[in-house]
């Protein structure tokens, strides 16, 4: 309960709230016409070598780094309710997508104020690169929503005391490691960002004691 009611921001305006649900609708029109494009050979892998074969396998095998294991499991999730089209396997990647838009929105909001919250929020939602990743069945996207909630929660926890809040952070951190190996580095700059802001500040070193 502390954790919820501690780490919610003041409300928005009912005008931020309108317009970022406008810029979450556009990102997702903005994916949509995506998902039916023809399948690439990573994707066509994943499905191929872990997502239609058992959980165990899935989980053990790591010959390759292509199996973005996390990922791999929710694929097969959708693959053996849903089944195998193009845009059925990438739901996954869609959906950590479009959520991409409002935890941007909510770390510059927390960071910097609602503008640049909106701002960032439009930018994630129209970035080309972002779109790409959003529709293809790979684990970037899924990798991109744990840094931000990653960097969300250090920036939470830097003047709170929280034990569930740390328990969050090493969830996220540790589903992001088992999707892509590269969590390494947005981790790495979170404790580095924590620790110098312990550092220098004896407001957030307080929060550690």
């Amino acid at each position: 309960r502390r954790l919820s009611s501690g780490f919610n921001p003041q409300p928005d305006s009912r005008a931020y709230r309108m317009a970022l649900l406008a810029v979450i609708v556009a990102g997702v029109f903005v994916r949509l016409p995506f998902l039916d494009r023809p399948v690439i050979h990573d994707e066509a892998y994943t499905v191929e070598t872990w997502a239609s074969g058992s959980l165990r396998y899935a989980v053990e095998d790591y010959h390759l780094p292509n199996n973005h294991i996390f990922h791999t499991l929710l694929v097969q999730a959708v693959f053996n309710t849903l089944g195998s089209q193009p845009w059925m396997i990438r739901l996954p990647a869609l959906l950590a997508g479009v959520l991409l838009i409002p935890l941007g929105y909510s770390l510059a909001r927390r960071l910097y104020g609602q503008p640049a919250g909106l701002l960032a929020a439009g930018l994630i939602a129209g970035a080309p690169v972002l779109a790409g990743y959003s529709t293809i069945a790979r684990g970037y996207s899924l990798f991109m929503l744990f840094s931000l909630l990653v960097f969300w929660l250090a920036a939470a926890l830097l003047r709170r005391r929280n034990q569930a809040g740390w328990l969050l952070l090493a969830l996220c951190a540790g589903l992001g490691f088992w999707t892509v190996p590269m969590m390494l580095y947005p981790f790495g700059g979170a404790c580095a960002g924590i620790g110098l802001s312990a550092f220098l500040d004896r407001e957030a070193a307080h929060a550690y004691r």
